[in-house]
């Protein structure tokens, strides 16, 4: 038999249950600028030599940039 104590507790809980099940949902999910194609997801950098490119790597899970010469994370 649940205490009173329970009940209250669950009904608290509920919501902030619901509203972390969606956030872990969401951050499976590629952003919007991935799903334009506007930003490459990598597992490893290629080699520079496109100024302005844009990637993000899983691994560290930063985006970086190319300079043209080398690839600078962003911070």
């Amino acid at each position: 038999m649940s205490s009173e104590f329970d009940l209250y507790w669950n009904r608290l809980m509920a919501p902030i249950r619901a509203l972390e099940q969606r956030v872990a949902a969401l951050e499976g999910r590629p952003s919007r600028a991935e799903e334009a194609g506007g930003v490459a997801v990598v597992d490893a950098l290629p080699a520079a030599g496109v100024p302005g490119r844009i990637l993000f790597r899983t691994t560290d899970r930063k985006f970086y940039g190319d300079t043209g010469t080398a690839w600078v994370a962003f911070h």
